[in-house]
């Protein structure tokens, strides 16, 4: 089937429509304009340079609990009304459309490697219809071929971080039901950062290209969500820089509450606008959408595990960001495309004449951090130029893209490069800090990179040496899937350092270390500090228990939240409680909400049962006796406030 006259009109570069709603506007079109037919499978042509993955602002880590073989089954609600404009008065757009949907979307991990995870999804559609002015267009041989189609299983490849990189499909699934589901998980998809922030940036992809999305920390494990802007478009001509020739308006707003077991969504919910101009003489798409999600069900299926392997030779594969199939799983094309053929020098000089308006400046830092992430990759050698650059060429203000995109790519070339950063006293102080936290969080760690952080921790820098004992703690999760003995000797240096410590300055910096390794074996260490007379070593060593996978770390929180005369401890424990199960705290904090003598622990209590006042009755039942009976007017009528806006 021949594409619509719509992407006839389009110049050159073409702007293939696409995104979470727009992206759907040819395959939609096609079904209103030739309602009698559905569009045939995909030959499989490999364009010469398919787009792919670009790396995140902050490197992948294991923040998902990607377990092979658990799944999850939501709720799943949506809509999507997409309209058309023309600038010409002559011409006449086509009608609106408008998609709704619902049913059960169901995720199950087949398996998990230190770089990324094979899931498989299938849709069991109860709802589905297509509108075009107010009409439903859908013939009904079509509307049960979509149905069908839609409750095909079909797999993604998603980065640890939890951005979806590639997505794979039966070769028989028609272009319109690839493009409806390639939507839904890039409207679904949540990208954490390595360990916890208030906010951190994430560069994403969907069937539009790649863009810049923010995320908001918020109590009680909720996260808001929102894209920037789009530095990339695909087109007929590839991957493109977003310029002067593409307007692109986007507003999002997503809001996301995690599970404290495992970080995966247990709601979401979100809204986006979007607008595409490609040219004065070209029709105009804009699209209102809404997605929702809600966790009804968990569990193990074994089946999982081999079920990608089985079907992999069959499926077909495209990036989440381009509708072009490639036949060879090779990770380097994504890597080419982004670069397309710059060089260092051309990273050089683009970050020399930065744009001067904060969100241009923005968007072109993170198109060189992309791109030279993809040069760092593809040629490695390149990552050796980085140190002697950023003493004689690029000033202090600039450094930040090559230092992020160093640790992005994490090879040896690029880890040697950061440790000759970090050793460069010629360097300003922000830098060599910089490079040091970077160095911390690389997703491989090498000996190199580890011998250089165990010599910052020996040394007088107070900065430096807090931040390079953070970056061992971290390192030694990053390390427990490949290299478990290594891990360990870490956690055992580690503790050492912590026994070794006569201030609580030192204590602190410590224990936090520890909590990153995330390692049940520190458990024990923990469980000893919680008893210190230094309210600040307790309140820290109560924060680190926050990712402990082990129930008696929710015993040892309880104890906090009930016993510790301290306000702090008992505040910290509160925030650690954000991050854990939520059922084994209950007694807790009902306790907290009844005795507690601090307005801030109990206030901050509030917020953290109100991520879970949808679904849990339990959690109601705390909000509504503290919006009846809290001393404090002020906490009375915030959870009064919280209530009401409850979903029943």
């Amino acid at each position: 089937m021949s594409r619509p006259r719509l992407m006839s009109r389009l110049p050159r570069p073409r702007l293939l429509l696409g995104s979470c709603a727009a992206g759907l506007v040819v395959a939609l079109a096609a079904a209103v304009w030739l309602p009698g037919r559905s569009a045939p499978p995909p030959r499989g042509e490999v364009s010469p340079s398919p787009p792919g993955a670009g790396p995140s602002e902050t490197p992948a880590r294991e923040q998902r609990d990607w377990r092979a073989g658990s799944w999850y089954r939501y709720a799943l609600r949506g809509s999507y009304l997409v309209r058309f404009r023309s600038a010409r008065p002559d011409s006449q757009p086509p009608p609106p459309l408008l998609f709704q949907f619902e049913g059960d979307w169901r995720v199950g991990v087949c398996s998990a490697s230190q770089e990324r995870a094979e899931v498989q999804v299938s849709l069991s559609p109860t709802r589905f219809s297509l509108e075009a002015a107010g009409q439903q267009t859908l013939a009904p041989e079509v509307h049960r071929n979509l149905l069908e189609a839609l409750a095909t299983p079909f797999f993604v490849t998603f980065d640890r971080a939890g951005a979806a990189r590639l997505i794979h499909f039966e070769r028989q699934v028609d272009l319109l039901t690839q493009g409806l589901l390639r939507s839904l998980v890039a409207a679904t998809q949540v990208v954490l950062p390595p360990s916890p922030h208030a906010s951190w940036e994430a560069s994403e992809e969907d069937a539009s290209g790649h863009y810049l999305a923010r995320y908001q920390l918020q109590p009680a494990l909720q996260l808001e969500k929102s894209k920037l802007h789009y530095t990339h478009l695909i087109t007929d001509q590839g991957l493109q820089p977003v310029d002067a020739s593409f307007r692109v308006q986007v507003h999002s707003r997503t809001q996301v509450t995690l599970a404290r077991e495992d970080l995966w969504p247990r709601s979401l919910r979100g809204t986006e606008t979007l607008e595409v101009d490609s040219g004065p003489d070209m029709l105009i798409p804009s699209s209102e959408s809404q997605v929702e999600l809600s966790l009804m069900e968990r569990g193990t299926d074994g089946a999982l595990t081999t079920a990608f392997h089985e079907r992999q030779p069959s499926l077909l594969t495209l990036p989440i960001a381009n509708p072009q199939p490639l036949e060879d799983m090779d990770p380097l094309v994504h890597e080419r495309q982004l670069l397309a053929g710059r060089s260092l020098e051309d990273f050089i000089k683009a970050l020399h004449s930065l744009p001067t308006e904060k969100r241009d400046r923005d968007q072109a830092r993170a198109q060189a951090l992309e791109g030279m992430h993809a040069l760092f990759i593809l040629e490695p050698a390149a990552a050796r130029q980085i140190p002697a650059l950023l003493r004689t060429r690029v000033p202090p203000a600039l450094s930040s893209p090559f230092i992020g995109a160093l640790s992005a790519a994490s090879t040896p070339e690029a880890i040697q490069a950061l440790c000759q950063i970090v050793g460069d006293s010629a360097l300003e102080h922000e830098v060599r800090l910089d490079a040091t936290g970077a160095l911390g969080v690389v997703s491989a760690p090498t000996q190199e990179g580890l011998a250089t952080l165990r010599e910052l921790t020996r040394g007088t820098d107070v900065t430096l040496r807090e931040t390079a004992l953070l970056g061992l703690g971290t390192s030694a999760m990053n390390l427990r899937e490949g290299d478990e003995h290594l891990a360990q000797s870490l956690i055992q240096e580690l503790s050492t350092t912590l026994a070794e410590a006569t201030t609580p300055a030192e204590k602190t910096i410590a224990l936090m270390a520890l909590g990153n390794t995330r390692a049940p074996s520190v458990l024990p260490t923990l469980q000893r500090h919680l008893s210190s007379r230094d309210a600040e070593v307790r309140a820290i060593t109560t924060e680190a228990l926050r990712f402990m996978p082990a129930p008696q770390a929710d015993t040892l929180l309880s104890e906090r939240l009930m016993t510790d005369e301290s306000p702090d401890v008992r505040h910290a424990a509160v925030f650690a409680a954000g991050f854990r199960p939520f059922e084994p705290l209950l007694p807790a904090f009902q306790h907290v909400l009844q005795n507690d003598n601090s307005m801030a622990v109990r206030s901050s209590l509030i917020q953290v049962l109100s991520s879970q006042m949808n679904t849990s009755p339990a959690a109601r039942r705390l909000l509504r006796w503290s919006s009846e009976h809290d001393p404090e007017e002020d906490i009375r009528r915030g959870a009064t406030v919280l209530l009401l806006g409850a979903t029943p």
